[in-house]
């Protein structure tokens, strides 16, 4: 029988996966993103705990993973062939660690596949299909991903970058992230952002972790974190699927006609 708290985490991670569906990269993002999630939700909720956090992660994250390979299978070409072998790859990894308990095997068979369809899914974005199907272009995407998910083990992991974040942390992301769209002149996009960060993410946040958990202003911190979570994946949202050579136009014009002045 599942804890509360088990309960409520997989429900937050499987809803945050669905978006992938819909949107391949910015899904993709928000999916790892969520995934990361655990970090915080298991320090801070006192519903029950997770037994056992290895098994629980692993077996969420071949959820998303299964929506991610579902995705690339779709694209019928040799992405779909490296698809499958990355994820069975992967697969092989958690089952003997599933029969060993040895974590050695997570290293021996790293999930190179969730940032290898994040890239790929990326560049179909922005480059043309014949583009990123040369031989060149896959054998980089491949280096990359193995790269960016030993460095991603080495935050996680090793140093442990994100157990003491929270409120000040992703809200200073925020800011940082905010000057992208803000050089572009995107200030309606910026707006936007911050009405549904508040009154979708924060607002409603805070009311359930005050009424319902910590009635004080512990409940209150938690929630503002959650809205400046949601500001920050709205923002790369936006910096990631903007028209980088339209508003670098933009502003070389914006630029030209200040001079003129």
């Amino acid at each position: 029988m599942l804890t509360n708290e088990e309960i409520l985490i997989a429900i937050i991670r499987i809803t945050g996966s669905l978006f992938t569906l819909k949107w391949a990269f910015i899904g993709a993002v928000f999916a790892v993103f969520i995934d990361l999630s655990d970090l915080f939700w298991q320090d801070y909720l006192d519903m029950g705990g997770i037994r056992n956090y290895q098994v629980f992660d692993k077996i969420l994250d071949l959820f998303y993973m299964s929506i991610f390979l579902f995705i690339a299978i779709k694209w019928r070409n040799n992405f779909s062939k490296i698809a499958i072998f990355l994820f069975l790859f992967r697969l092989v990894g958690l089952l003997i660690f599933e029969i060993t308990q040895e974590r050695i095997f997570l290293l021996l068979f790293p999930n190179i596949f969730e940032f290898w369809f994040i890239l790929i899914s990326g560049l179909k974005l922005f480059l043309k299909e014949k583009t990123i199907l040369k031989p060149k272009i896959i054998f980089i995407s491949l280096f990359v991903s193995g790269v960016l998910k030993i460095f991603h083990e080495w935050i996680l992991h090793g140093i442990k970058f994100f157990d003491q974040w929270g409120f000040f942390e992703f809200m200073n992301m925020s800011v940082f992230l905010e000057r992208v769209p803000l050089v572009m002149g995107r200030t309606t996009a910026i707006f936007i952002v911050g009405l549904i960060g508040s009154w979708v993410g924060q607002v409603p946040a805070v009311w359930l972790f005050v009424e319902y958990w910590e009635h004080d202003l512990k409940g209150l911190y938690y929630g503002m974190t959650v809205g400046y979570c949601l500001v920050c994946v709205l923002l790369l949202g936006v910096i990631s699927t903007s028209d980088w050579e339209l508003y670098a136009k933009q502003a070389q014009e914006r630029s030209e006609k200040s001079k003129k002045e």
